[in-house]
């Protein structure tokens, strides 16, 4: 019965209605797309009722990677060591030396790291993968650029750095094409926890999801190649109203991560509420064309 209910709920609520819902159980109030003011309530408006001008290539993690050459250059992509569409196609065989990571282009799943070859059951990976391979991302986010992406597997190199941890994980947020808010994914083996800077690398007293306590108010040390993220993310959000840029700083080395349009699909909250309508101040939708 239940995930009866649940596909209910996903395939056959209307999109608008499950949008509200979800909005008021994560923000905490009621959005108004009539008259959007709010970063929360500008990013469902794109979502709902702008006209659909977000191509499926740029939230597509292995289509995104031409447009990121054309725009940046190759160096800035992780090495693609192999890709099927068929979860039988991974034995043993075909695995690169490790580390490496085997993840999904359509979703924002975890992938399977392995730091050597007998990490994890390949059995189990690919009965995990044929799940999440016929798993529409739209239908659970209402996100419409991820509806008709083609879904595949990539196996891709797993960034380490000198440590041997897995690089910070730079999250450039844009607005109009310019980077305002940088957001931190810190500790990821570790402690695992937040920080959200401005672009000047100054530590900023707010938080961005649906769970406030990992987020912490202190300052980092800068990456020493900071302002060459900053004109990456710009080249890449460009052409956007709002747009994050992930990337990884591996010492000596940048590497490009992806796009996401809307963080946490628009129901990741912002902290405190003076946030969420600054924030929303600064996202201009006045160009974009609503949905006759």
């Amino acid at each position: 019965m239940y995930k009866l209910l649940k596909f209910i709920w996903y395939r056959f609520i209307p999109i608008e209605l499950f949008s509200k819902i979800q909005f008021k159980r994560f923000w905490k109030y009621s959005m108004n797309l009539n008259n959007p003011r709010t970063l929360g309530e500008k990013l469902q408006w794109i979502k709902l009722r702008a006209d659909e001008f977000i191509e499926t290539k740029f939230v597509d993690k292995y289509e995104v990677r031409k447009y990121v050459e054309s725009k940046v250059g190759k160096k800035y992509l992780i090495p693609l060591l192999y890709t099927t569409e068929n979860p039988s196609d991974l034995v043993a065989d075909i695995l690169p030396d490790a580390p490496f990571i085997i993840k999904t282009n359509h979703d924002s799943g975890i992938g399977f790291i392995f730091n050597s070859k007998d990490d994890h059951n390949l059995i189990d990976v690919r009965n995990s993968l044929r799940k999440r391979l016929n798993v529409n991302h739209y239908y659970h986010t209402k996100e419409y650029p991820y509806k008709k992406v083609k879904p595949r597997i990539l196996i891709e190199r797993l960034l380490l750095n000198k440590n041997n941890q897995i690089p910070n994980d730079i999250k450039i947020h844009c607005f109009n094409g310019e980077p305002i808010l940088i957001y931190c994914s810190l500790d990821r083996m570790g402690e695992d926890f937040r920080v959200i800077m401005d672009k000047d690398f100054n530590p900023l007293k707010m938080s961005w999801g649906k769970d406030p306590s990992k987020f912490k108010y202190k300052k980092i040390e800068k990456p020493q190649r900071l302002e060459e993220m900053l004109q990456i993310a710009r080249k890449l959000a460009k052409e956007h109203p709002i747009v994050r840029i992930d990337l990884y700083d591996q010492d000596d080395q940048i590497y490009f991560g992806e796009m996401t349009f809307f963080q946490g699909s628009g129901f990741d909250p912002v902290f405190p509420k003076e946030m969420d309508e600054y924030l929303g101040s600064l996202l201009d939708i006045s160009n974009i064309k609503a949905k006759i």
